[in-house]
């Protein structure tokens, strides 16, 4: 693999390893460490206390990464890279369990899946003051991609940026080689000519779905749509459990206003449980879109039911049952779910 860690076999070992990387502000490397230790926690001589620890530190540590990755989405759509924002916003619900920042990274989600890419606004990513009451820990500022670059060596900021993929990508991202990383590197600081000749070069000595889905979105950051969709068509034929694929995918249909075909892949991704909250949410907007109100509240109507739903699904709800007049319905969606956290 291209970074290596030294396995140990106990709890301790774990998590000692963790604490000492979390003090070096090393937080992608110290959740792995955290998550080994939490899967050894049993061997641990006062389980429900360890428990407890390794719990915040998880909290902690993924909060930090989400905000990191919300940084990584404004600043991929000031560029109008509308599919890498995506990308970066959806790691972020995925890690982060502090509503201020779950609420941050929702309100940049939720667009139009019509709405032209520069469109989007960055106005909601302002920071907002936080109930103590909703959050497990203090919400922390948001770091700047320069920042990030600044204060980690290339090694450090590939598994960073790496690390907050859902398993087993984030293992297979890691296991691509040094010449990917570096070409992943060079991609992500926008030196695309560069990032994708490297790119299709390893691609001739590999066929490799992740590789595709890198190229792909060159493609779709150069404005070749149907080079975009090529590659992913080939990189889902190779391998059918990319999450990030599919996403990609989804996207790239509903903004080209191609909504059955994003309805059947949202469909898939629920079924396979790839990025389901998200792809809830895009399937119930997309139904929004076609005029079928039906099948719209159907869908945020289970939302309710989420925890990383249910607020953006009330507000969706109460939108459309007021279209429909049904004000009554509407009012006590309102009441029950966005009577706000204090």
């Amino acid at each position: 693999m291209f970074f290596t860690k030294l396995f140990s076999r106990d709890y301790k070992s774990y998590r000692e390893k963790g604490d000492n990387l979390f003090s070096q502000e090393r937080y992608a490397d110290a959740r792995v460490y955290y998550l080994d230790a939490m899967e050894k926690i049993d061997t641990a001589s006062d389980r429900n206390d360890e428990y407890d620890y390794l719990a915040d530190r998880l909290s902690v540590t993924g909060n930090m990464l989400a905000e990191m990755n919300i940084a990584e989405a404004e600043s991929a759509l000031r560029v109008d890279n509308i599919i890498k924002a995506r990308e970066h916003l959806t790691l972020s619900l995925e890690l982060a369990d502090d509503v201020t920042i779950r609420e941050k990274a929702e309100a940049l989600l939720a667009v139009d899946p019509g709405m032209e890419l520069n469109s989007m606004t960055l106005s909601v990513s302002e920071k907002k003051p936080s109930c103590s009451g909703c959050s497990s820990v203090d919400t922390v500022n948001t770091a700047s991609p320069v920042a990030i670059a600044e204060i980690m060596d290339s090694e450090q900021q590939f598994q960073l940026l790496v690390n907050t993929f859902p398993y087993p990508l984030s293992q297979r991202y890691e296991a691509m080689g040094r010449e990917f990383a570096s070409a992943y590197l060079l991609a992500h600081d926008d030196q695309h000519e560069t990032a994708y000749s490297l790119f299709k070069e390893l691609l001739t000595e590999n066929e490799n779905d992740i590789i595709l889905y890198e190229l792909a979105l060159l493609e779709y950051r150069a404005g070749n749509r149907d080079d975009c969709e090529k590659y992913l068509d080939r990189a889902v034929k190779l391998n059918n459990s990319n999450s990030l694929c599919h996403i990609t995918l989804a996207q790239l249909y509903a903004e080209s206003g191609r909504y059955p075909e994003a309805v059947l892949t949202l469909k898939f991704m629920i079924d396979h449980e790839f990025f389901v909250d998200q792809a809830s949410v895009m399937l119930g907007d997309i139904y929004i879109a076609q005029g079928e109100t039906e099948g719209a509240i159907e869908i945020f109507s289970r939302g309710l039911q989420a925890p990383a739903q249910k607020k953006i699904s009330a507000e969706r709800l109460v939108s459309v049952l007021s279209t429909l007049n049904r004000s009554e319905e509407a009012s006590f969606i309102a009441k029950t779910y966005l009577k706000g956290c204090c």
